[in-house]
């Protein structure tokens, strides 16, 4: 019984652990694909020489919104990395504790060591800003190079 139970606590917090970990890998990996594809894209489709100021400026907005995009992706894709790998160490260190010291342990002091960083949390919230504004910023120059078409 005793070593059912540690098995239960330990299937249980690698589920939720995969499962919150999952999404945000997911989209941050989709953002900065997307995000590097349109980078690539959009260099190498410019022809600046014949576009107006304002297309160019347009054009620079959008650009260095992707930039911002792909770099709040990738330090968030990694800070996931990190954050991921400490969680997994201070719930093997808990429940290390819990068996060979036999200290009380329940799921809310396992997640107390999954907190998100700041450096993350921060990452996360601008690559979605970043990205959201990028594709405003795209589509405004769209629609400003097909009107003066």
């Amino acid at each position: 019984a005793y070593m059912n139970g540690y098995l239960d606590l330990v299937e249980h917090y690698q589920s939720v652990l995969e499962k919150r970990n999952e999404w945000t890998f997911r989209v941050q990996s989709t953002f900065l694909a997307v995000a590097s594809a349109m980078f690539a894209v959009i260099v190498s489709l410019n022809s600046s020489s014949t576009d107006s100021t304002c297309s160019r400026i347009l054009l620079a907005i959008a650009v260095l919104l992707d930039i911002l995009c792909i770099l709040f992706s990738s330090i968030s894709l990694y800070e996931n990395k990190v954050e991921n790998d400490k969680t997994a160490h201070t719930c093997y260190h808990r429940i290390e504790q819990y068996i060979h010291e036999d200290v009380s342990l329940d799921i809310l002091s396992l997640h107390k060591g999954s907190e998100r960083g700041k450096l993350f949390l921060f990452c996360e919230k601008w690559s979605y800003i970043s990205f959201f504004l990028f594709i405003c910023a795209l589509t405004i120059y769209a629609l400003h190079k097909f009107l003066l078409m």
